[in-house]
């Protein structure tokens, strides 16, 4: 990774390039963007390596990255301009609400709630055995997956391995299958698809105008190769699609990304424009659970370098992604 592109420097340290290069050459990473804000403004971004290795396209801060779990802080915030709207409490019962019951079968009269979800404590587990992934789009969509993962007699059923053996809201477990649901509630709730709703009320305001959850919607040519590295070589992997699609799936760039970073440092606002308001983002910022004081709603707590930073991050296939911030100092 020889090549990099600096699109935009105020007096940041060039050790910055520096110690990314040697970290790229240490880790086998074939490319990378960052991006880094300081309240409105983005202070430095730069791009380095190569997106598409066989093509000899240069990685740029407009790349798109599949964004992993990352995508799970957009998914959420959907969801919240939606409670903002007063569509629902966050201690209701998500089957007040779903065209199909969600219970536990261990604990059947336990309600499963929104806050559950939001916080992986519902109880719902990831059964690898049928988190399936595809090269290219999942030919399954979400909607019916999670219909036959969640229902007793689905195709993709499993009473004791889809649950956790605890009740729900007393113990947490990562789920993203949780997340995935919540973008389905997103769907039932708005009366919108998910991707629809998402790119109404998140991307077109955020300016965020090429990010996409499926493959089919953009300009594969645009979109980082996610590679492996065999000890002599890069094998690409191809661009991977997943059944639980709002909780991973997503596709943007450094550049974009940015945009909805600076509308969580500024408090729910972007451009002028009110995404959620402020009491919703202090609320998601805040622990939730006392058995898990790092997670608030969706976003994680986690110390960088003595600092508390809150945000995601995702990996897959060939590609990892971080997304933080520091609210003392924005």
């Amino acid at each position: 990774a020889t090549n990099h592109q600096n699109e935009t420097n105020t007096g940041i340290d060039d050790s910055i390039d520096d110690f990314i290069l040697h970290y790229m050459q240490q880790r086998h990473i074939p490319g990378l963007a960052a991006s880094l804000v300081i309240n409105n403004t983005i202070q430095w971004q730069n791009a380095y390596g190569w997106a598409h290795i066989e093509h000899h396209t240069s990685t740029t801060n407009d790349t798109l990255f599949k964004i992993a779990s990352v995508s799970k802080t957009i998914t959420a915030t959907a969801l919240m301009q939606l409670y903002e709207q007063g569509c629902f409490d966050l201690s209701d019962p998500i089957n007040e609400y779903l065209p199909y019951p969600v219970i536990h079968p261990g604990y059947p009269t336990t309600p499963i709630t929104f806050h559950m979800l939001l916080t992986h404590s519902s109880g719902i587990h990831d059964n690898w055995e049928y988190l399936f992934y595809f090269v290219g789009d999942a030919p399954i969509p979400f909607q019916t997956f999670l219909q036959e993962y969640l229902l007793p007699g689905g195709l993709y059923y499993d009473a004791q391995k889809n649950f956790c053996a605890w009740e729900p809201g007393t113990h947490w477990s990562y789920s993203n299958i949780a997340v995935a649901l919540i973008g389905y509630l997103v769907e039932v709730i708005s009366d919108t698809g998910f991707t629809d709703y998402v790119n109404t009320s998140l991307f077109t305001p955020l300016q965020m105008n090429e990010s996409a959850w499926y493959l089919r919607h953009l300009n594969l040519s645009h979109i980082a190769m996610p590679y492996k590295w065999n000890g002599e070589q890069y094998i690409p992997y191809g661009h991977i699609g997943y059944v639980d699609v709002p909780a991973g799936d997503l596709r943007t760039s450094a550049s974009q990304l940015i945009h909805f970073l600076t509308m969580y440092i500024n408090n729910g606002s972007y451009n002028h424009q009110t995404i959620l308001q402020n009491t919703t983002v202090q609320m998601m910022l805040t622990p939730q659970l006392s058995f898990q004081p790092n997670i608030g709603l969706i976003w994680w707590k986690s110390i960088i370098d003595g600092r508390t930073v809150w945000g995601h991050t995702g990996g897959d296939f060939g590609t990892r992604a971080m997304m933080h911030f520091d609210p003392a100092t924005h």
